[in-house]
């Protein structure tokens, strides 16, 4: 890398030592027989061999009909199918909103029942502790399906307002306690009650595997909430007696790597972890803490009042030097969020990419980029700077502070965030994006041999329509 790049970063390397194993090993023997068993049956072409590499893994191939073949599509379809159904499932709420309280007392009752599956099987409910208050002193709730609530044992740090109520009559016996680092293990389906944010907030809980989420809308505006409340019960019911499909949203991984205070005793700066801060022209210090983020990772100049400067690394290689306010890497999710409002694209979710988008920089060809998923990004702070600390922050939480010589290392986590649909994965967001976005929308205009009477009053009744390239 350049300007002051450092060495390759542990997934190149071992993308590298991967590469080599698969070029001189066994599995490269065996390739090479494969590869002249094809040249003898077709004399007139050279045979080959193909290495495909990525941060993670390297697949040796020995096409048969020696033709480079293009790479795998992504995924247009995920279903999901029970083996046996749901028995938990977490609800989570958006806060501060007493009518949403009202609704996950009414949706929590009718879970508790057991009327949403074929034979009375009784699930257990996980709620956040200041929900589990309400839901036990709600007058809607009845007493007996009390044992079939659960929380978790401590509050999750920078956690949300519930929906305040409860005292200590609603405070729940140590068998109603779980670890919230147990989730994962313990849950099968995350219902939202909210908006997008209230999703964020569902996804933060889980730092690796995150069970299937299914978002009803009561929220503003509800771009990743494609249910209305209304049909909760319909929709829990198919989703626990016949599976849905599911949009795999990915999030990316995030760690901060500081750099190392020459006279011992570092500086953590905003939260960073209490070690020494780690550069990028000596040895790596990493916060030790991951961050996922949904929507998008914001490095920006932070309290500083004038023109940051960032320097962008792509798989250790120098890419640019931004003098911007700051810079998005977003998902293909975040693609309709802050990245877009920085000017950004329009990104399908199903589509493996990483999103890079400038924050007011000061040039007229700095331009969005979209990434493959495969590559790391790191963004670093440089030593010359005019600006003395920038911040990072995941979607939109957990402010951490970046000195000089500090950078961000984003890839992709291999843990998404499973969506329910409402049809599949294309239908349901080229519905958010025209109907909660506007995407496309202005009125048509007249047909050169316009229509006669019930037909020409049909057309012009139907002037809003939209017509999307699907």
């Amino acid at each position: 890398g350049g300007g002051g790049g450092g060495g390759l970063s542990e997934l190149s390397q071992r993308s590298r030592v991967l590469l080599s194993r698969a070029t001189h090993g066994p599995a490269a023997a065996t390739a090479s027989a494969s590869a002249s068993a094809g040249r003898e049956s077709s004399s007139s072409k050279a045979g080959l061999q193909l290495l495909k590499a990525t941060a993670d893994e390297v697949e040796l191939q020995a096409p048969s009909d020696n033709y480079v073949m293009s790479a795998r599509k992504a995924e247009t379809l995920v279903r999901l199918m029970w083996t046996t159904p749901p028995s938990t499932f977490l609800l989570i709420k958006k806060p501060n909103a007493p009518e949403v309280t009202s609704a996950l007392v009414s949706l929590a009752a009718t879970l508790c029942s057991g009327s949403l599956y074929d034979g009375g099987h009784r699930p257990t409910i996980v709620v956040e502790p200041p929900v589990y208050a309400d839901l036990t002193t709600a007058a809607t709730f009845p007493p007996r399906w009390r044992p079939q609530l659960m929380t978790w044992r401590r509050a999750v740090e920078g956690g949300r307002g519930g929906g305040g109520g409860g005292g200590d009559s609603g405070a729940p016996p140590d068998a109603a306690l779980l670890d919230v680092d147990s989730l994962a293990d313990r849950v099968d389906v995350v219902v939202c009650l909210g908006g997008d944010g209230t999703l964020l907030w569902a996804s933060s809980l889980f730092p690796r595997a995150m069970p299937p989420v299914i978002s009803f809308s009561m929220g503003s505006l509800g771009f990743l909430t494609p249910f209305p409340y209304e049909q909760h019960e319909a929709q829990l019911r198919q989703l626990i007696r016949g599976g849905c499909h599911l949009t795999p949203r990915v999030r990316l991984s995030c760690r901060i790597r500081r750099k190392r205070a020459t006279g011992g005793g570092g500086d953590g700066g905003g939260g960073g972890g209490g070690v020494g801060r780690a550069g990028l022209g000596g040895a790596a210090e990493d916060d030790g803490e991951e961050w996922l983020a949904l929507n998008e990772v914001v490095i920006d100049r932070g309290e500083a009042t004038f023109l940051g400067m960032l320097e962008l690394y792509v798989d250790e290689s120098h890419v640019t030097t931004a003098q911007a306010d700051g810079l998005i890497i977003a998902t293909p999710t975040g693609s309709t969020a802050y990245s877009l409002a920085a000017g950004g694209p329009l990104v399908a979710p199903s589509n493996p990419s990483i999103l890079l988008t400038p924050i007011c920089p000061h040039s007229l060809s700095f331009r969005p980029t979209v990434l493959p998923d495969s590559v790391v990004v790191r963004v670093e702070l440089p030593e010359g700077s005019r600006v003395s600390t920038a911040q990072v922050s995941f979607d939109g939480r957990c402010p951490q502070t970046l000195h000089p010589g500090d950078c961000v290392v984003v890839t992709t986590s291999h843990w998404p965030v499973p969506g329910v649909c409402a049809i599949d994965q294309h239908a349901d967001w080229f519905t958010s994006v025209r109907e909660k976005l506007l995407w496309n929308v202005r009125e048509l205009q007249e047909m050169t041999a316009p229509p006669h009477g019930a037909e020409r009053a049909a057309a012009k009744s139907d002037r809003h329509r939209t017509f999307p390239c699907i």
